[in-house]
């Protein structure tokens, strides 16, 4: 006896309740975030044989007043992040950057506790359940926000990385992360063309009258619609403008964060080395398997400062230390917030349109 046939509406339902339990319960996320951090674990341990003994001096050794500025500065980097996404949400009315600082620091938390940049997930969450934000939009201004970080990353740091002559890879990594960023902004700014849309506008025709479930083409009509909404910010010179202005201020903020937990161990570095880290970690951060990049972090911040002639113990005591400045402070503070917003009604949805 043949099984009666699953109506197409019916396969869609199924199909997303499938996805959605997969992703709720996060079993490969986090094996996958443990193996990275234990993996980098036992490799930072191998490189430090030897040379904990000075770690430890190195550790009892800071000057711990020191890390305090290192700790504003943190906070001024992400709230320079909050201006450029004000700047990346003009066409939405965005409400005020002390608000979006504070989804920001939200998402920070959920980085640094979950694996897989799920923090960014929980952060578009966050938007669009205060303020009223779709969430396909906020997803997609995420992307924006990841061509930013590589273009000004590259243009800010690739001549530095050039006169000092660092490492090969790092160099170019972060020449490749500029040139993807670079033309995915083009790609966007394209799409917004006239002209452009004119020649897409056929393609999307066939597409919307392809033999699929209603609800699926619903859906997906839904999602793009919120995408292009979320990343229309790149049609105005004057969004993209103030947004890597915040990005370059930034990034130096960043490398500051370093420069200062650099005096607080008393490092005799020129300040060089310090845009160099800023632009390795970045690079070690793009693929984010583990919370907080724990673990490839301390590797690669221990082999960069020890590049530098500065001895290894000392250098890993710096990455711990450094580490420990960036993940801290902001998840402690990412954690009040969420709290504190958990118990506060949400504001009115917006009319999608």
């Amino acid at each position: 006896m043949t099984a009666p046939a699953v109506p197409p509406a019916d396969r869609w339902q199924r199909w997303r309740e499938r996805g959605r339990s997969a992703l709720a319960s996060g079993a490969t996320r986090a094996v996958a975030g443990v193996a990275m951090t234990a993996g980098f674990a036992a490799v930072f341990a191998l490189r430090m044989r030897g040379d904990f003994g000075e770690l430890v001096d190195g550790l009892r050794d800071i000057a711990l007043a020191m890390l305090i500025p290192a700790v504003v500065l943190n906070l001024f980097d992400v709230w320079c992040q909050a201006v450029r996404l004000r700047a990346l949400l003009r066409h939405l009315s965005p409400p005020p950057t002390s608000r979006l600082f504070a989804a920001l620091l939200i998402g920070i938390m959920g980085n640094n506790l979950l694996p897989m940049r799920m923090g960014m997930v929980l952060r578009a969450q966050y938007l669009s359940s205060r303020h009223g934000f779709q969430l396909a939009s906020m997803l997609s201004v995420l992307v924006v926000e990841g061509f930013m970080d590589g273009l000004v990353l590259a243009a800010l740091f690739v001549p530095v990385l050039v006169i000092v002559g660092s490492d090969t890879g790092v160099f170019w990594a972060v020449l490749l992360s500029g040139g993807v960023a670079a033309g995915g902004l083009i790609v966007f700014r394209l799409a917004y063309a006239e002209r452009w849309a004119a020649r897409f506008r056929p393609l999307w025709e066939r597409l919307r009258r392809a033999p699929v479930p209603g609800p699926m083409a619903r859906q997906f009509a839904s999602w793009a619609s919120a995408f292009a909404e979320g990343v229309a910010s790149v049609r105005s010179e004057r969004s993209l403008a103030l947004a890597a202005l915040a990005t370059a201020a930034a990034w130096v903020v960043t490398a500051g964060v370093y420069y200062t937990v650099g005096r607080a161990f008393s490092l005799d570095l020129d300040w060089t080395a310090y845009l160099v880290l800023t632009a390795a970690i970045n690079v070690s951060g793009l693929v984010q398997a583990s919370g907080g990049n724990v673990g490839p972090y301390e590797v690669v911040a221990t082999e960069v400062i020890a590049g530098f002639g500065v001895p290894r113990g000392t250098a890993g005591a710096y990455a711990i230390v450094t580490h420990l400045v960036r993940l801290v402070p902001l998840t402690i503070v990412g954690l009040a917030l969420f709290a504190w917003h958990t118990a506060m009604p949400p504001a009115p949805r917006r009319e999608e349109g």
